[in-house]
């Protein structure tokens, strides 16, 4: 299809058949609204939909911390910023509070993008904005040093809305305007992107979308530029690449993982690209720059995107892993572990998660809460959670029931004094604190 909705065909197709072919055998008779389609830098090689239209508009979700990035580097091609610059040199001293004052001298933006700052976002309640709708920076700075830092800037990776949130309000402030102005006036304005016009766009977030809402071909038109660069702006396609080839930062190997994260991109091995799930739809979008070629999906639901992955796209993907799954250690290999290594206290300012050996002899971890307002004081010695853990490869452990709100999954990282410094928990990081209170 061109961007209009229209069929084209260029002569290139993917494997085994159309992507409507293809869409039609993997979801059958279900009429779920779901559209896809594949670009290269010069044509809409092939698209399919399936219940809905390539021109409907969803939440996109994460993808919004994309778009961020992608704000970022237009204000570095501009001069306006440095992504190797320290965030204190954009925001004016009265906004950055005392005790934060090391933090804004030490975390440089691109650590806020590739989700290395450090900062502790456990009490975080929402993002705060002034009476103009802008983002206040000093509230969120203010709300930041109550809980201070779990690790040194570009130390620990931590995916959370922080970064992108902080990255926007620097944004606002270099070019006295609000975030939906810069993402209409730089991004889609220039691409004939409609988004922002439409009556259900009153918020929005600059790390999970709000009610932002593209459509496949929103998203195609974004990927092609991105491959295109921009002739009215010279200068700026050294900038978008940047974003996805310098200062990356290792993934654990998790499903819906990829190998490494660059400001506002995850890279996937042979592709790279973001993907997200808002309250009544999902996206993705997903570049493989050798082929110079670009996937876009806008669906109903996250179960959509992942069997368009899955089925149709697979073809496509090498580095394919939005369905991979861990391996459980067998009780013969968890028995030539030493789980000494993994026991201990990690804390940061909401929770403290104690790690211990469980009379079955697997691990199990006690979720404990902590006083509001008082990041060193436990609210009681009984914990409000306790799960028993699986082992896979690699330090990640699994809860034996689902816990979703505070560790879907535990990850150990930086081996240090016969046991591990950090643990994440996809919600969360924590650091080792052996000293507080048990």
């Amino acid at each position: 299809m061109t961007m209009e909705g229209q069929p084209r065909h260029s002569g290139t197709s993917t494997p085994r058949g159309s992507l409507q072919t293809l869409l039609e055998l993997a979801l059958g008779h279900q009429r779920l609204g779901i559209a896809l389609g594949v670009a290269t830098d010069d044509a809409v090689l092939d698209a399919a939909i399936h219940g809905g239209t390539i021109t409907r508009p969803v939440r996109i979700g994460c993808i919004a911390k994309a778009l961020t990035a992608t704000l970022v580097a237009i204000a570095a091609s501009e001069g306006r910023l440095c992504l190797d610059a320290p965030i204190g040199a954009y925001l004016p001293p009265a906004r950055i509070p005392a005790k934060m004052s090391g933090a804004a001298r030490a975390i440089c933006v691109y650590h806020l993008l590739n989700h290395t700052s450090g900062l502790d976002h456990s009490r975080l309640a929402g993002l705060p904005r002034s009476a103009d709708g802008r983002i206040d920076a000093r509230a969120l700075l203010t709300d930041l040093a109550q809980s201070g830092s779990i690790a040194p800037p570009g130390r620990l990776y931590g995916y959370s809305n922080v970064g992108p949130w902080l990255a926007a309000a620097i944004l606002e402030t270099v070019y006295r305007r609000t975030y939906a102005e810069l993402l209409e006036r730089l991004l889609f304005a220039p691409l004939g992107i409609a988004a922002l016009s439409r009556p259900e766009a009153k918020r929005l977030c600059p790390a999970q979308g709000g009610d932002l809402r593209l459509s496949a071909t929103d998203l195609l038109r974004i990927g092609r530029w991105y491959l295109d660069g921009d002739p009215a702006r010279p200068g700026l396609h050294a900038h978008l690449r940047a974003l996805y080839t310098r200062h990356a930062v290792p993934l654990p190997r998790l499903p819906l993982g990829g190998v490494q994260a660059y400001p506002g991109w995850v890279d996937y091995g042979n592709s790279f690209g973001q993907v997200g799930f808002g309250d009544d739809g999902a996206g993705l979008l997903r570049f493989l720059p050798t082929e110079r070629t670009v996937i876009a999906i806008a669906a109903a639901n996250p179960q959509l995107v992942h069997a368009a992955l899955a089925t149709v796209l697979r073809p496509l993907l090498a580095d394919f892993r939005s369905v991979c799954r861990l391996h459980l250690l067998t009780a013969t290999e968890w028995a030539a572990i030493d789980p000494a290594v993994y026991l201990g206290v990690y804390a940061n300012a909401r929770y403290r998660l104690s790690i211990s050996l469980a009379a079955s002899g697997l691990l199990q971890v006690a979720v404990h809460s902590r006083q509001s307002g008082t990041a060193g004081v436990d609210a009681g010695p009984a914990p409000y959670l306790l799960r028993r853990l699986r082992a896979a490869r690699n330090d990640v452990f699994l809860p034996e029931q689902p816990e979703p709100e505070v560790c879907p999954v535990l990850v150990f990282s930086e081996p240090a004094d016969g046991g591990f410094r950090y643990l994440s928990t996809r919600v969360h990081q924590f650091v080792r604190a052996d000293g507080d209170e048990q």
